[in-house]
């Protein structure tokens, strides 16, 4: 199974991945499937009739930290392992709007979890076959890394999904690709080869504010698979943490019951009692926080007495 990913913005990016891959003669059409914000009847015929009825909309919004709507790629992506886990497909490709395949094949048994090998096309002016006669001049040297695109075996989209609290684009790959290894799957290469079609520097624009949220979420994360917890994203959240000496964005995942620092870089046990937080860092002694407008405002150290749980 073939997913690819496109919003009401980008029909035009991906129209053209579509006549370039028709040009390849790779015939994909019946394998591949469409997650989108949009009905069939918005979009551009070449789209239309390359996926059929394997048009799958969806509502690519989730509430952020301030309970705010807020677009969401890895929803888009979770949508497209629902539709996975429901066929009979063994394997699922991601790609993306600008997504050409080129050649494809499958990884080797007991690979479930593989990055396939993509060239970046270097000008707008670029033709199909000019980066084909790129690929076979220069070989491996050719292709570059690329995160939006995994190769994922049913073992892997049946155990897991993308982490919908990461907002935006941005880093909910690589909090992804964490998780997985964090379950045993070893990261590895298959043949697969992708042509990755011109990005113009407009294509490029990064949202900061978010992009520097998520890659806290994505740190937050790391930090608690390194000691040896993976978190449940579905049963946690960021809070806009106030102390008397510092703020950062704390990471409370509340099946673990363990809250990640960024600025100690530590995880550390947390209690709620009633109502209040009770952190018990690591390196310091255990502190009581409350819920405010923004998120966690400091209240003071921890008072031991006999009812203190």
């Amino acid at each position: 199974m073939f997913a690819y990913f496109v919003t009401a913005n980008r029909f035009d990016r991906l129209k053209n991945s579509l006549i370039e891959q028709i040009k390849i003669g790779i015939g994909i059409a019946r394998q591949s499937y469409l997650i989108t914000d949009c009905r069939p009847a918005s979009m551009p015929k070449t789209i239309v009739d390359f996926f059929g009825d394997r048009i799958v909309a969806e509502d690519p919004y989730v509430l952020d930290d301030s309970g705010n709507r807020s677009f969401s790629f890895s929803k888009l992506r979770n949508s497209a392992i629902k539709t996975a886990r429901a066929s009979k497909a063994s394997w699922m490709f991601f790609c993306d709007a600008d997504t050409v395949l080129a050649k494809i094949i499958l990884p080797r048994p007991g690979e479930y979890y593989t990055i396939p090998y993509v060239y970046w096309q270097k000008t707008e002016k670029e033709t199909i076959n000019q980066s084909l006669k790129e690929i076979e001049s220069i070989g491996a040297a050719a292709f570059s890394e690329g995160n939006s695109w995994f190769v994922l075996h049913r073992n892997v989209f049946d155990a897991l999904d993308f982490n919908e609290q990461i907002f935006g684009y941005g880093w909910e790959d690589l909090e992804f690709s964490v998780r997985v290894q964090a379950k045993g799957f070893v990261p590895g290469r298959c043949g697969t080869h992708i042509i990755h079609l011109y990005h113009t520097q407009e294509d490029r624009q990064v949202d900061w504010p978010q992009f520097y949220r998520n890659q806290a979420v994505f740190e937050a994360i790391q930090i608690q698979v390194q000691n040896g917890y993976v978190p449940d994203w579905r049963n946690s959240e960021t809070l806009k943490t106030s102390h008397s000496a510092w703020v950062a964005d704390l990471y409370f995942d509340y099946t673990g019951n363990i809250v990640v620092n960024p600025l100690s870089k530590t995880a550390n046990r947390f209690d709620i009692v009633d109502g209040k937080f009770v952190i018990h860092w690591n390196d310091w002694p255990a502190e009581v926080f409350e819920r405010d407008i923004e998120g966690l405002a400091y209240i003071g150290p921890l008072v031991i007495s006999p009812t203190t749980i």
